[in-house]
């Protein structure tokens, strides 16, 4: 409200006037400075809940750092452990393995001794019976030999002893040997 003062007023309707005037000014006064309070107030809280909330979301944000950093590490970790057990199980297969092969090659050199061993026993058996059947064959061979010699020889001596003489072992000699060849005994 503006102030007007005229001359021609009253006093005493002028001090009241002033005075509600003064009221007036002192309320409108009292209300700005309440609405500014209130406004600063109203300021001060968003400022707070702003920072409240970049606090909350800071907070929030090196939480999820952390929990993403813990899953990492934990992800590492799940992958060395996996690592490492993968690379013990390819030790223990290639181990594993390795035996194998040792107990077949060490069966496969036995397989191959007791092989050699039945083939030197069953060449040694056919060699044994090949000088069995060699010997029994020249026994044979001998033997008929012997007994031709001696039905040839034995013929020539009859001969002999029949037309009364010996075979002298100089010139007799040679001739039973080439009766012997002639089969004419």
């Amino acid at each position: 409200m503006p102030l007007k003062f005229h001359a021609l007023h009253r006093p005493h309707n002028t001090l009241i006037d002033v005075n509600e005037l003064v009221r007036d000014v002192l309320r409108q006064t009292a209300e700005i400075e309440e609405r500014r309070a209130q406004s600063e107030r109203e300021r001060l809280e968003a400022e707070r809940q702003r920072f409240e909330a970049a606090a909350r979301a800071e907070r929030e944000r090196q939480q999820a750092e952390r929990e993403a950093k813990r899953q990492r590490l934990e992800a590492i970790a799940a992958t060395e452990r996996d690592r490492l057990q993968l690379e013990a199980m390819r030790v223990e297969a290639a181990a594993t393995a390795e035996r194998d092969r040792a107990v077949i090659e060490q069966r496969r050199l036995a397989a191959a001794i007791l092989m050699e061993r039945e083939r030197a026993a069953a060449a040694a058996a056919a060699e044994e019976q090949r000088i069995r059947a060699a010997a029994e064959s020249e026994k044979e061979r001998i033997a008929s030999t012997a007994a031709a010699e001696k039905e040839r020889f034995g013929g020539c001596y009859q001969r002999r002893a029949r037309e009364g003489r010996r075979c002298r072992r100089s010139q007799e000699a040679a001739r039973c040997r080439r009766h012997l060849f002639r089969r004419k005994c």
